[in-house]
């Protein structure tokens, strides 16, 4: 694999992670970013071993794909329901 490949591949599996440090209105410590980090890659690699040994063929990744899917719409919308109370929160406390 070519290193622009690895890359690609690193910022796509993180998406989910990344989504959500953008949009939501939490800025999170480093620490929280790397238990974020460290906890997605723990998730992912336990997907890849069910997808490889326990589920062999296609099937498996398709799995991984669709988990990643629904984690980084789980991401978009949480982080928009965080981004809109905290804006409801400040409007009301204004005079």
């Amino acid at each position: 694999m070519d290193p622009i490949g690895a890359v690609v591949a690193v910022a796509v599996a993180f998406a989910p992670i990344v989504i959500y440090l953008v949009r939501s209105s939490h800025r999170p410590d480093t620490q929280e970013i790397l238990v974020l980090c460290v906890g997605w890659l723990i998730v992912m690699m336990a997907l890849a071993f069910v997808a490889q040994v326990l589920i062999r063929g296609t099937a498996g990744y398709t799995l991984m794909a669709i988990i990643w899917v629904a984690a980084s719409c789980y991401a978009w919308v949480q982080a928009g329901k965080e981004k809109t109370e905290k804006s409801a929160k400040r409007d009301s406390n204004s005079p």
